[in-house]
């Protein structure tokens, strides 16, 4: 009962995820389904039980720091030196977001699991990784924008659920 909310926003995710991964793969096919779910995967880490209030930046913020993450760990895989400053300055970014709290480490979170990933697909030289990185950022607004829509429909239950 406690952890209502949680439950709550977890069935959320879990929706708007699997919309997302089927919308793509019903428009593009399964290979860009795949790309774009692993970009809705890392934005859904920074939807977090809250007001709707700010949110669309949190969204916003999250899907261009993990495309644009995914993208340069994608052209850095041909040099293991531009690979080697892509990592450093991932983790030191990510050591200076701690500073601003939670809504910030989710922000960090999200964006070194989009390295994570951008580092596991294969080398496809850089139009692929562009292709890619474009794939994985639909994924990440297409997510964005059902999850807004659902914490939209959901705002007034939110509100009197954190009222409680």
């Amino acid at each position: 009962f406690l952890l209502r909310h949680r439950i709550e926003s977890g069935i959320s995710v879990m929706v708007c995820l699997t919309a997302t991964v089927a919308a793509i793969w019903f428009a593009l096919g399964e290979e860009a389904a795949l790309l774009g779910g692993t970009g809705a995967l890392c934005v859904s880490i920074v939807d977090q039980p809250g007001r709707l209030a700010g949110k669309q930046y949190v969204f916003l913020a999250a899907t261009v720091a993990a495309s644009l993450v995914a993208l340069l760990a994608g052209l850095a895989q041909a040099s293991p030196w531009a690979l080697g400053a892509v990592i450093a300055a991932m983790s030191a970014g990510f050591g200076l977001a701690t500073a601003y709290g939670r809504p910030a480490m989710t922000l960090g979170i999200s964006t070194v699991l989009s390295l994570v990933l951008g580092l596991a697909a294969p080398a496809a030289g850089p139009r692929g990784v562009v292709l890619h990185s474009g794939l994985f950022a639909l994924g990440g607004a297409c997510y964005a924008l059902l999850a807004l829509a659902a914490a939209r429909l959901l705002e007034r239950h939110t509100q009197r659920m954190f009222a409680r």
